[in-house]
C-alpha cells in the first residue's frame, strides 16, 4: 500500500492498493472540483500505475512509488505543458483556478517547464555548439559510416 501525502491531511490523504485508492474521509466529502481532491487523485493514479504485483514477501509492492515522481505526474496530468505555456502570463491564483489545482503547485510547474525548455533535444546537438568544426567532423564521420556500411545486392 502506498500512503499518499498532501497538505494538512495527516497522516495520509489517500491509500492505494493494487486496484483502488481510498481517499481520506475529509477529502471524500469534498466536491469533485476541489483542487486538493483532484491533486490527491492524480497522485493516486500514479501510485496505481507503478504498483508491482508478485514480489517476494519481504518487498513492498509499492516499491516503485516515490512522492517526487507522483508530484511530477500530477503536475503533467493536471497542467498540460502546451496549455500552461499558453496561459503563463496569468497570475498563480488565476492559473490555479483555471487548472483546478492547489495554488502552491503552480510555481513548481513554472520551474519545471522553464528547465524543460532549456534542455538539449535530440538532433539539435551540432546546432547548439558554437564551434562549427566539431559539427563538420561529426557530419563527416556519419557520411563515412554510411559509405562503409555493407550494401545489399538486389535479387533478380
Amino acid at each position: 500500500m502506498a500512503f499518499i501525502e498532501h497538505a494538512n491531511l495527516k497522516p495520509w490523504a489517500a491509500i492505494t492498493g493494487p486496484r483502488r485508492a481510498i481517499l481520506h474521509p475529509e477529502l471524500e466529502r469534498r466536491g469533485d472540483e476541489d483542487p486538493d481532491k483532484r491533486w490527491v487523485l492524480a497522485k493516486s493514479v500514479h501510485a496505481l500505475r507503478v504498483w508491482v504485483a508478485d514480489l517476494p514477501l519481504d518487498q513492498s509492492p509499492d516499491v516503485g512509488y516515490r512522492e517526487a515522481d507522483a508530484e511530477a505526474f500530477a503536475r503533467r496530468a493536471l497542467m498540460p505543458a502546451k496549455t500552461f505555456r499558453a496561459n503563463a502570463g496569468l497570475s498563480d491564483q488565476q492559473l490555479a483556478g483555471r487548472f483546478g489545482v492547489p495554488i502552491e503547485k503552480i510555481a513548481a510547474r513554472r520551474v519545471e517547464l522553464a528547465v524543460e525548455q532549456h534542455r538539449p533535444r535530440a538532433g539539435r546537438f551540432c546546432e547548439d555548439i558554437p564551434d562549427a568544426s566539431v559539427c563538420e567532423l561529426a557530419d563527416a564521420l556519419v557520411r563515412r559510416a554510411d559509405r562503409s556500411a555493407p550494401r545489399r545486392r538486389a535479387r533478380r
